[in-house]
């Protein structure tokens, strides 16, 4: 990417992500601790760091996050019954939570240019109620892939033009912000997969290799979700000898 960094902005970078996230744990990641670090470079001259070095790993990094979203988001979902505030049972869903240990190496200025082995912790948090947990994460892949593109964009561009590092320190958190926000917004006002539904049992979910796939359950048969009546139920185990 053409760009050097310094190892003196770790020792800046991380502490403040940590910190942040006390606050929630959404904000250890570094296009919070990031933007903050380049807007405070910027209004006040301290820390001394190298801006679009910070705004080219939060954008490459969250570009690699992206990318393992989009192929094992969704593999670790997990079953539940959403409510609103005040006790209303609004119907199932699935969150989704994935951690990768991703090592990638970068090139360090210092008084030579010399590379280094660093491992980051990406995580992926998100929870799917009008979508499959698989489309969800391909929605979430590609917004936070835009996110990343953009932000690596204004990275570059803040080498040589100076509007660029406000433009990218500002954009770092805020942009992260939108992107959770849409999905959010998507799912609460999407229509619910997962509600009671009075023409027979709709399943949530099946475990690998029980009954449910022995019988060719497939959740998105029809109009995308199971609408079995408990009869048909019973009669498909019945006349199946292995189960």
């Amino acid at each position: 990417m053409g760009t050097t960094i310094n190892t003196e902005d770790f020792y800046f970078l991380m502490p403040l992500a940590i910190g942040l996230s006390l606050i929630h744990p959404r904000f250890i990641c570094f296009s919070y601790a990031g933007g903050i670090l380049a807007l405070s470079n910027l209004i006040i001259g301290y820390p001394d760091i190298n801006i679009p070095g910070i705004l080219m790993i939060v954008g490459v990094l969250h570009l690699i996050e992206s990318l393992l979203i989009l192929l094992d988001g969704s593999t670790w979902k997990t079953p539940v019954f959403m409510e609103r505030e005040g006790g209303e049972i609004v119907g199932g869903g699935f969150t989704l939570n994935r951690f990768w240990p991703v090592p990638f190496i970068i090139f360090v200025n210092g008084q030579i240019i010399y590379p280094a082995t660093i491992v980051a912790i990406l995580g992926y948090g998100d929870y799917a109620l009008a979508n499959y947990p698989e489309k969800k994460s391909r929605e979430t892949a590609g917004i936070l892939s835009i996110f990343s593109i953009i932000l690596i964009i204004f990275a570059k561009l803040s080498m040589n033009y100076e509007i660029f590092k406000y433009i990218g320190a500002i954009f770092s958190p805020l942009g992260h912000e939108i992107v959770i926000k849409i999905g959010q917004k998507r799912e609460e006002n999407g229509k619910y997969l997962f509600k009671p539904s009075p023409q027979g049992l709709k399943i949530l979910d099946v475990l690998p290799g029980g009954i449910g796939k022995k019988i060719e359950f497939r959740i998105r048969r029809y109009n995308s979700f199971f609408k079995w009546k408990q009869n048909i139920l019973r009669q498909r185990c019945r006349s199946n000898s292995k189960l």
